[in-house]
């Protein structure tokens, strides 16, 4: 049986519709975390997508689907195989549409505190990160941090916010990773989950 850690939430359903495409295989039950697919003998795990790269490192899952801000901020060593281009978004700093311009980057909240160190150490900012797992945008609202670094889809959030994007850093999408320990035996399945997906459609760009 092939084992698939599938971040859960939004990346899951535009996986699975990507796959089934509303076929209805596999046995599902709502609150479940594992789903089943006896004919491709596949199961799927459902975790948070920060604790995808460790499912494959200890050997619970042999590839995995999860965005690539996850990788990078984890500082993953998986590989990846697929390129899926769901959950297509932007990381950038951003701040208050009146500072745009003139902020300095003092302090900064993300939930991503690694890649804002790495960010702003590559701009020779000494910068003070601070670390939230939510609703960054408060931080500015309420005079904690003069930026953020975050995800954006379509910018409605930060503008809700009175916020802007003041600098657009890379593209963040969907991956398809396998483990460096992963067995020989599961090669050709990991093929046939590859082809599903470039049946899928082509917005899957094997790498």
């Amino acid at each position: 049986m092939l084992r698939i850690a599938l971040a859960k939430g939004r990346l899951q359903e535009d996986f699975l519709d990507l796959i089934y495409q509303n076929q209805g295989t596999m046995s599902q039950n709502k609150r479940s975390l594992r789903l089943t697919d006896r004919l491709r003998n596949w199961e799927i795990l459902l975790p948070k997508s920060q604790d995808v790269p460790q499912y494959l490192d200890m050997g619970m899952a042999d590839i995995g689907v999860v965005g690539k801000d996850v990788l990078l901020e984890c500082k993953s060593n998986l590989k990846e195989v697929m390129d899926l281009e769901l959950g297509r978004c932007k990381m950038v700093i951003a701040g208050p549409t009146e500072n745009k311009g003139k902020v300095k980057y003092k302090t900064v909240a993300t939930k991503y505190p690694n890649i804002a160190k790495d960010i702003f150490k590559n701009k020779g900012i000494d910068a003070e990160i601070i670390y939230l797992q939510g609703s960054v945008e408060l931080a500015v609202a309420t005079g904690i941090a003069d930026v953020i670094v975050d995800i954006v889809q379509t910018g409605t959030t930060l503008k809700e916010n009175g916020l802007v994007v003041y600098e657009e850093l890379f593209d963040i999408n969907a991956k398809l990773v396998v483990s460096n320990e992963i067995s020989s035996r599961k090669f050709a399945m990991i093929d046939s989950l590859i082809n599903e997906l470039k049946r899928g459609g082509e917005r899957c760009e094997y790498i």
